[in-house]
């Protein structure tokens, strides 16, 4: 009986969406990037779930979409990234009123040549080390651990996550700091040894960097992917929000968050606040937290 209640909240829930045109899904990124690769799971499960017809619109970034959203008036959803909040020209931030509901966080992983004890060792010898990163990634997020540990430590930027793996892998840097898809990738095909990861439970050989530096400010930081959108009533909103839950609960995205070790919403319990968890990490992310 609980099962077919369920099955009927959830099919009423949806009949707003139902009786809906279309619906524009804005890719906020470049081809063969992570933007298309949400995108090309969440709509089919979402048409599915809805009954909408939903057209894929390429933006290019953030940016991109804050653009678009002013010159169209298409109800329109995106998944985004909270490490692009603060991107200048992106207007496209989470609030109570256009958040649908939250995919996934993801963990940054601190990689070497090395097992744990040594990685950690070499971490507080003093001796100058260098980490492979991403361009994106600031300074910022290393220098709390340089005041933890009295090491000097440097970030070398790359034009992407890609870049920098291949940058230490080609010896060019002591260490990588990257995310955690990217350093599953690395430790699979390449045969680095990541150690450390700044989410709440240890992820492969990965424990804790909390567990290892307690005192260091960003030993937690993650980002946030969710789904935002605009456009849309209040009905059909609430229908969005139980066609996306539906969603982010079928075995196609359960999956992906498996294969790339990402952080399931239910770890973050179930009461969080998912606009203000969400807002805080992209502070986070560039120092403003």
């Amino acid at each position: 009986m609980k099962k077919i209640i369920i099955a009927v909240m959830m099919f009423m829930g949806t009949i707003g969406l139902a009786n809906a045109k279309t619906i524009d899904f804005l890719v906020l990124g470049t081809p063969g990037g992570t933007a298309y690769t949400n995108a090309d799971m969440f709509v089919p499960l979402l048409e599915k779930e809805t009954g909408y017809t939903i057209n894929k619109v390429v933006v290019d970034s953030c940016v991109g979409g804050t653009i678009h959203m002013k010159k169209s008036k298409n109800p329109s959803i995106w998944i985004m990234n909270s490490l692009n909040h603060e991107d200048p020209g992106c207007n496209l931030l989470p609030t109570k009123e256009n958040f649908v509901g939250m995919a996934w966080g993801r963990a940054m992983a601190f990689c070497s040549n090395d097992e744990l004890a040594v990685a950690v060792n070499k971490l507080k010898a003093g001796k100058r080390l260098t980490f492979a990163v991403s361009n994106s990634y600031g300074q910022h997020l290393i220098d709390p651990l340089v005041a933890v540990t009295g090491t000097p430590m440097k970030f070398v930027p790359y034009g992407s996550s890609g870049k920098s793996l291949k940058g230490f892998v080609a010896g060019d840097t002591d260490m990588l700091y990257t995310n955690m898809p990217k350093a599953v990738s690395g430790v699979t095909k390449n045969g680095i040894k990541c150690w450390a990861n700044t989410g709440p439970t240890q992820i492969l050989d990965m424990v804790p960097m909390t567990s290892i530096f307690p005192d260091y400010k960003y030993a937690d930081v993650q980002t946030m992917t969710y789904m935002g959108s605009v456009n849309l009533s209040n009905s059909e909103m609430k229908a969005l929000r139980t066609a996306f839950a539906s969603a982010a609960q079928s075995e196609v995205v359960t999956g992906y968050i498996t294969k790339k070790k990402l952080i399931s919403p239910s770890e973050y319990g179930e009461d969080a606040d998912w606009v203000q968890l969400v807002i805080d990490a992209g502070k986070k992310w560039v120092g403003k937290f």
